[in-house]
């Protein structure tokens, strides 16, 4: 089964368009206040307005009010929402009326693979969060233990996946999708076009 693709930190139709005809499946729109990624509202919904039908947009949320994400749901035509926070899983199921979930996590030891089993989502996003930076860090996690996740539950890989590496990752982990914001990017927010096709590629799509 072919691997999902999401490229995430989209602020640029330029780059949207770029990533679709690449092959992504999935869109990547940042919500966290802080984040050099980061897009208002209207910006996201101008955006999502521009994607094709294929691609799915996923909303990126750190600690965010349930209700304003519900609002920005509606608002942006969002139909994934991504927590990278320390949401609990009551804030997960008041959101499952508007949007498919999916709960981003950091696995260190077997402790966090347990944790795990308390989220109610649709995938869980394992990446290589770290103090003061939820995401987008350019750092890669444990494959070892995001490979133990992903034969009891649906997995997107993320943390410092890029064009060289990401083949290699999904041979080991055998994800469910790959999400990667940093390693096709010139800078935050703006994204390295060649690095994009390269990167879907890599995962048999499109090409070089």
């Amino acid at each position: 089964m072919k691997i999902k693709i999401k490229i995430c930190g989209l602020a640029r139709v330029e780059d949207l368009m770029v990533a679709a005809a690449a092959g992504a499946d999935y869109a990547g729109f940042v919500f966290a206040a802080g984040s050099p990624r980061q897009v208002t509202p209207e910006q996201a919904r101008s955006l999502i307005g521009q994607l094709p039908a294929k691609v799915i947009p996923v909303g990126v949320f750190v600690d965010a009010d349930p209700s304003e994400i519900e609002r920005i749901v509606a608002f942006c035509g969002l139909r994934i929402v991504q927590m990278h926070g320390s949401e609990t899983a009551a804030d997960i199921e008041r959101l499952h009326h508007c949007a498919t979930v999916w709960k981003a996590v950091a696995l260190h030891t077997d402790k966090d693979l347990q944790r795990c089993d308390a989220f109610p989502v649709e995938a869980m996003v394992v990446d290589n969060m770290q103090p003061g930076r939820p995401g987008g860090t350019g750092c890669t996690g444990d494959w070892r233990l995001a490979a133990r996740l992903a034969r009891r539950r649906r997995i997107v890989l993320a943390g410092g996946l890029n064009p060289d590496n990401v083949a290699q990752a999904a041979r080991m982990v055998r994800p469910f999708g790959v999400d990667v914001a940093s390693g096709v990017e010139l800078q935050p927010g703006i994204k390295d076009h060649d690095k994009v096709r390269a990167f879907c590629a890599a995962l048999g799509v499109g090409s070089k």
